[in-house]
């Protein structure tokens, strides 16, 4: 059963792939709740994408 995300927008790609995360700006920080959710996301899709994230 797939995992329920409040803060954030996961895409799954596909099974082998991985997923796409949105809704999350990594260079202003996340917090606790969407670190968590992440994270969760990590464990179940294996590999994430972020998109678009300007980090210097």
């Amino acid at each position: 059963m797939a995992s329920v995300f409040k803060t954030i927008s996961v895409a799954p790609f596909s099974p082998a792939l991985g997923a796409e995360i949105d809704g999350v700006n990594i260079a202003r920080g996340v917090g606790d709740k969407q670190l968590s959710e992440i994270k969760q996301a990590f464990s179940d899709y294996g590999v994430i994408f972020f998109r678009d994230q300007h980090i210097t």
